[in-house]
């Protein structure tokens, strides 16, 4: 797989760029060589391909259990909100998902104080978490990757985070 895709990045051709104030953007065209083709996280889900749960039935804050029911890879973005199960949950890292595999992937709670059920499986939100909480959890991940700690995020740096977006937007 990793030959394939590195095939692909050396057939890409960097178009043009356009400008708008101060940024800058290149399109990014394909060669010939097929991309290599994935599900979204939304896509698997609403297709039954991608099962997410509790790892548990007592659950555990951090991890979430993902299935995946399919012979595609899935791609799951750092950022991206899953409802449902025990509290809704963020993703702290992106990585692509091995067709008809079982993993624990970490994630923040960005529902404080619940702690039940909502349906045994998370759904997607078909959205992103703030670009400020992105931000936070990342470097909190980068963090602790250099600490040994896993792709873990700062529990209470993230409530922190909620709670000023919740301020900004009532002011």
């Amino acid at each position: 797989m990793l030959a394939r895709v590195k095939d692909i990045l050396l057939d890409i051709v960097i178009g043009s760029g356009i400008t708008l104030q101060n940024l800058w953007i290149f399109p990014l065209y394909g060669g010939g060589t097929p991309g290599l083709e994935y599900f979204s996280i939304d896509e698997a889900i609403g297709h039954r391909l991608l099962e997410v749960t509790e790892v548990s039935e007592s659950g555990d804050v951090p991890n979430l259990k993902v299935t995946n029911k399919g012979e595609r890879p899935i791609l799951i973005l750092a950022g991206e909100e899953l409802v449902g199960a025990k509290q809704n949950r963020l993703v702290n890292t992106t990585f692509l998902m091995a067709g008809l595999t079982s993993i624990v992937m970490p994630v923040s709670c960005v529902e404080q104080g619940r702690w039940h059920y909502r349906g045994k499986e998370f759904q997607s939100e078909r959205r992103m978490s703030s670009p400020q909480l992105r931000t936070k959890a990342e470097q909190n991940v980068k963090f602790a990757i250099k600490e040994g700690r896993g792709f873990r995020a700062n529990q209470g740096e993230v409530w922190n985070e909620i709670s000023h977006k919740m301020g900004r937007n009532e002011s």
